[in-house]
Protein backbone atom coordinates (compact mmCIF):
# COMPACT_ATOMS: atom_id res chain seq x y z
CA UNK A 1 0.00 0.00 0.00
CA UNK A 2 1.38 3.31 -1.17
CA UNK A 3 0.99 6.35 0.70
CA UNK A 4 -0.29 9.29 -1.13
CA UNK A 5 1.06 12.65 0.09
CA UNK A 6 -1.71 14.70 -1.45
CA UNK A 7 -4.15 12.38 0.60
CA UNK A 8 -1.82 12.79 3.47
CA UNK A 9 -2.20 16.47 2.87
CA UNK A 10 -5.28 17.24 2.07
CA UNK A 11 -8.36 16.03 5.00
CA UNK A 12 -11.09 16.87 5.84
CA UNK A 13 -11.22 20.08 7.40
CA UNK A 14 -12.56 18.81 10.89
CA UNK A 15 -9.38 16.62 10.91
CA UNK A 16 -7.56 19.74 10.30
CA UNK A 17 -9.24 21.79 12.75
CA UNK A 18 -8.61 19.14 15.74
CA UNK A 19 -5.11 18.84 14.24
CA UNK A 20 -4.81 22.21 14.80
CA UNK A 21 -6.17 22.17 18.40
CA UNK A 22 -3.87 19.34 19.19
CA UNK A 23 -0.80 21.21 18.40
CA UNK A 24 -1.57 24.59 19.85
CA UNK A 25 -1.66 22.04 23.13
CA UNK A 26 1.55 20.67 22.27
CA UNK A 27 2.81 24.23 21.74
CA UNK A 28 1.38 25.71 25.18
CA UNK A 29 3.08 22.70 26.77
CA UNK A 30 6.52 23.21 25.05
CA UNK A 31 6.22 26.76 26.19
CA UNK A 32 5.00 26.64 29.99
CA UNK A 33 7.90 23.92 30.73
CA UNK A 34 9.80 24.96 33.23
CA UNK A 35 13.56 26.03 32.12
CA UNK A 36 15.02 23.60 34.65
CA UNK A 37 13.04 20.70 32.51
CA UNK A 38 14.59 21.69 29.57
CA UNK A 39 18.22 21.70 30.84
CA UNK A 40 17.25 18.07 32.43
CA UNK A 41 15.60 16.49 29.20
CA UNK A 42 18.39 18.43 26.55
CA UNK A 43 21.53 16.37 27.03
CA UNK A 44 19.50 13.56 26.92
CA UNK A 45 19.18 14.04 23.27
CA UNK A 46 22.15 16.24 22.64
CA UNK A 47 21.04 19.56 22.77
CA UNK A 48 20.98 23.06 24.66
CA UNK A 49 17.93 23.61 26.88
CA UNK A 50 17.02 26.24 24.21
CA UNK A 51 15.78 23.60 21.57
CA UNK A 52 12.11 22.93 23.23
CA UNK A 53 11.48 26.54 22.54
CA UNK A 54 12.74 25.69 18.63
CA UNK A 55 10.17 22.73 18.87
CA UNK A 56 7.32 25.02 19.26
CA UNK A 57 7.37 26.06 15.53
CA UNK A 58 4.99 28.52 13.71
CA UNK A 59 5.29 25.99 10.32
CA UNK A 60 3.77 22.79 9.41
CA UNK A 61 7.39 21.44 8.80
CA UNK A 62 8.60 19.56 11.54
CA UNK A 63 5.00 18.01 12.78
CA UNK A 64 3.67 17.26 9.23
CA UNK A 65 5.82 17.43 6.70
CA UNK A 66 9.44 16.05 7.76
CA UNK A 67 7.19 12.67 8.58
CA UNK A 68 5.83 13.02 5.56
CA UNK A 69 8.77 12.79 3.78
CA UNK A 70 10.37 10.30 5.84
CA UNK A 71 7.27 8.26 5.13
CA UNK A 72 7.73 8.96 1.37
CA UNK A 73 11.30 7.39 1.80
CA UNK A 74 9.92 4.63 3.57
CA UNK A 75 11.01 5.05 6.87
CA UNK A 76 8.98 5.00 9.91
CA UNK A 77 8.67 8.25 11.48
CA UNK A 78 7.44 6.86 14.83
CA UNK A 79 9.59 4.40 15.18
CA UNK A 80 12.90 6.93 14.57
CA UNK A 81 10.87 9.02 17.28
CA UNK A 82 11.41 6.10 20.07
CA UNK A 83 14.82 4.04 18.82
CA UNK A 84 16.54 7.13 17.34
CA UNK A 85 15.41 9.85 19.75
CA UNK A 86 18.37 12.43 19.72
CA UNK A 87 18.42 11.43 15.52
CA UNK A 88 14.39 12.37 15.49
CA UNK A 89 14.77 15.83 17.84
CA UNK A 90 17.95 17.08 15.33
CA UNK A 91 15.36 16.37 12.46
CA UNK A 92 12.51 18.24 14.07
CA UNK A 93 15.19 21.09 15.06
CA UNK A 94 16.33 21.49 11.86
CA UNK A 95 13.09 21.74 9.98
CA UNK A 96 11.80 23.87 12.52
CA UNK A 97 14.26 26.41 11.64
CA UNK A 98 14.15 25.96 7.95
CA UNK A 99 13.00 28.74 5.88
CA UNK A 100 11.93 26.52 2.77
CA UNK A 101 8.70 24.74 4.08
CA UNK A 102 6.47 26.36 1.80
CA UNK A 103 8.73 24.59 -1.41
CA UNK A 104 8.64 21.14 0.60
CA UNK A 105 4.99 21.19 1.32
CA UNK A 106 3.61 22.56 -2.44
CA UNK A 107 6.88 19.28 -3.64
CA UNK A 108 5.27 16.95 -1.02
CA UNK A 109 1.80 17.74 -2.21
CA UNK A 110 3.29 16.55 -5.97
CA UNK A 111 4.14 13.44 -4.36
CA UNK A 112 7.88 14.97 -5.34
CA UNK A 113 10.33 14.13 -2.29
CA UNK A 114 13.39 13.79 -4.10
CA UNK A 115 13.48 17.36 -5.14
CA UNK A 116 14.00 18.74 -1.66
CA UNK A 117 16.68 16.14 -0.89
CA UNK A 118 18.97 17.20 -3.69
CA UNK A 119 18.60 21.03 -3.17
CA UNK A 120 16.53 23.38 0.03
CA UNK A 121 16.47 20.06 2.85
CA UNK A 122 18.61 21.32 5.31
CA UNK A 123 18.24 17.24 6.60
CA UNK A 124 18.77 15.68 3.44
CA UNK A 125 22.50 14.56 4.51
CA UNK A 126 21.09 12.74 8.42
CA UNK A 127 17.52 11.60 6.03
CA UNK A 128 20.30 10.15 3.61
CA UNK A 129 22.34 8.21 6.35
CA UNK A 130 19.00 7.07 7.60
CA UNK A 131 17.61 5.26 4.34
CA UNK A 132 21.00 3.79 4.28
CA UNK A 133 21.01 2.67 7.43
CA UNK A 134 17.61 0.83 6.98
Amino acid sequence: MTTSASSVLSTHPRCRLRGNRRKSKSTSALQARPYTANQRVAPRVGQGPHWISLLAFKHPGPSELMPLRLTLLHLDPGYLRLARTATFAELERVCASCKAWRLCKNDLERGDYETGMGSYCLNAMTIDNLVVER
